[in-house]
């Protein structure tokens, strides 16, 4: 009576059907074959071949359970296959994430579904969410990824209207150029996936966008054959070892105006070259390529940038607003005046994905951070090193003012002022940044360049409070690469002229054939501002003459008085080493005691 018994609390499953004859038996196989897989000894060989510099091949690693894949051992193991991407976990977690966010989207557009959306895809982003993004590019064309045995995605098969029940979505993949040299068949799976959802449903909107563009480019003067190609190209980076936007460097710039459509234009530029099946399409000309890049942004209604660290964040580094604001600075100059929608994916908890509004999650940041005295305290704590990230929270929040403006309000300049200056927080703030008078100084030049453009109207008084104490800062410590526009106005505030904001050029659409544009001039500007780009550092090199003119003979006599003094050290020198020689030999020697 007493006995307990392991089927009254155990389930036997497979008492409840019966055992597949053939499944069983290509399980015992596949045992057998990790069975020999494990027996070979591959960990001293490959020691011994590492040792002699040979060639070790490559394999991802990880729990051989978990990831039979890593067997044999003995090899130069990789933390990611990225044929492995997207993972079946992360196709789930985007179908959720996608679906949320079309739904959003309809709410706040009556009911109007959007056409296209563009992707920022960067490699680390991609390392950490295993695929997500590109996940959720699968799910807007309407496509799904088939598995191998080994959790490789080999294929994709198209959803059918009926299933999907919502209008398939056209993407657009920005790539970096670490991104590129990592993950090309990644890029090629999504290549597949988007010609197989243009033909799913006659002229949906990804037929659609490619036969306008095609033709769009036809009109230009592109050949035939190219502008069907470019037509079908969804991605588009650097080429191939080049890295990086220009937009750090450009937003710094003395040059630069409020709404400067030259920084959409250097994107274009840079960001243009297109990639088909994962390799790069040669033989584009860089305006064509442009050109190309251009005539989809204009049919792209929205931008997502993910987000999977607690570390990095929106304001933490300038990539944010250079790949993901860039993106909707080049399609205000392609022809979109309003821009591209910004937006991020919240993965940090992979169990509660969100999507929400660049803006909303710049000013979530703000208060968390750069604004709250936690923040600051931690900062303050660490000295010279935490002026600089002080500095940078201004600067980044100064980039994605100037390549999107809607993401940084006037308030946030404001609050700066409050809480650096003022001293909001009662921190001693000011007395700690003084003691770094540089990194206090540039944070306030971003302040007076928000002023200046028109991006924060503070009042009369803060503006000269403001230009007094960058006048004090710079004075103690002068800036190597000050700006004249800020010393300009600095110097007029300081008086409380109170001046009027300048660079009132607004971004208009440009043909992405031309190149860069000229800046409208300022209204009351004398000179012509020069275009923003990145101060030019160095030593300037000069030709110098071939034959330099004759000595004077005061200079000939003094270099003979020079090498008459030479030659006396010398043989002062000599005399004296010979004296010493002889000095020693005439001493005793004592035998070894």
């Amino acid at each position: 009576e007493g006995l307990v018994r392991a089927a009254d609390h155990v389930p036997n499953r497979a008492a409840r059907q019966p055992i597949a004859t053939p499944a069983l038996l290509q399980l015992a196989q596949r045992a057998q074959a990790l069975e020999r897989l494990l027996a070979t000894e591959g960990e001293m060989p490959g020691l011994l071949a590492g040792l002699e510099g040979r060639y070790l091949p490559a394999a991802y690693g990880g729990d051989p359970i978990r990831n039979p894949d890593s067997l044999p051992t003995g090899r130069n193991l990789t933390g990611l296959d990225p044929s492995r991407l997207p993972t079946r976990q992360a196709y789930a977690v985007a179908q959720t994430l996608f679906n949320d966010w079309f739904k959003d989207y309809q709410a706040r557009h009556s009911g109007q579904a959007p056409q296209r959306m563009a992707l920022s895809l960067w490699a680390g982003e991609t390392l950490r969410h295993q695929g997500i993004m590109e996940a959720q590019a699968l799910v807007a064309l309407g496509m799904r990824p088939v598995w191998d045995d080994s959790g490789r995605p080999v294929r994709v098969e198209t959803i059918g209207a009926e299933e999907l029940k919502r209008p398939r979505v056209d993407v657009l993949m920005s790539i970096t150029g670490s991104y590129r040299d990592q993950f090309p068949a990644l890029m090629a799976l999504l290549d597949r996936a988007v010609a197989q959802a243009a033909t799913a449903e006659p002229g949906n909107v990804i037929a659609r966008n490619t036969a306008q563009i095609g033709q769009e480019l036809r009109k230009q003067g592109v050949p035939r054959a190219q502008a069907e190609q470019l037509a079908r190209v969804r991605a588009f980076g650097n080429a191939v070892g080049d890295y990086g936007t220009g937009l750090s460097d450009a937003v710094q710039s003395d040059g630069l105006q409020t709404n400067d459509a030259r920084l959409g234009q250097m994107f274009l530029e840079r960001m243009s070259q297109p990639y088909l099946d994962g390799e790069p399409v040669t033989g584009v000309a860089g305006g064509v390529a442009a050109q190309a890049l251009g005539a989809h942004l204009r049919r792209t209604d929205a931008a997502i940038l993910s987000r999977s660290s607690n570390l990095y964040a929106m304001v933490s580094s300038d990539d944010p607003f250079q790949y993901l604001g860039g993106l909707s600075a080049a399609a205000r100059v392609a022809g979109r005046p309003q821009g591209l929608e910004l937006h991020v994916a919240q993965l940090r908890d992979v169990s509660e994905p969100t999507t929400e509004t660049a803006q909303r999650a710049i000013a979530l940041e703000m208060q968390s951070r750069y604004l709250h005295p936690g923040w600051l305290q931690a900062q303050k704590a660490e000295g010279y090193a935490g002026t600089l990230q002080v500095l940078k929270a201004v600067q980044f929040a100064w980039g994605w003012q100037a390549v999107a403006p809607d993401t940084v309000r006037s308030d946030h300049w404001q609050s700066f002022y409050d809480v650096l200056v003022r001293d909001k927080h009662q921190l001693g703030l000011p007395e700690w940044l003084k003691e770094h008078p540089q990194a206090y100084a540039q944070s306030l030049e971003r302040l007076v360049q928000a002023q200046r453009q028109g991006y924060w109207q503070a009042d009369a008084e803060t503006q000269q409070q403001l230009a007094q104490l960058y006048q004090a800062l710079t004075r103690a410590a002068p800036l190597a690469a000050e700006l004249p526009g800020v010393r300009r106005w600095v110097a007029q505030a300081a008086q409380g002229a109170a001046p009027a904001p300048t660079g009132l050029a607004v971004a208009t659409p440009q043909s992405p054939a031309v190149a860069a544009p000229q800046p409208a001039p300022p209204p009351q500007a004398a000179v012509q501002p020069a275009a923003p780009a990145a101060p030019t550092l160095g030593v300037l090199l000069e030709r110098q003459p071939d034959h330099a003119a004759p000595p004077t003979p005061v200079q000939r006599m003094a270099d003979i008085v020079a090498l008459l003094v030479m030659a006396l050290v010398v043989l002062a020198g000599a005399a004296w080493q010979a004296r010493r020689s002889s000095s020693l030999s005439a001493q005793p020697r004592f035998a070894g005691l």
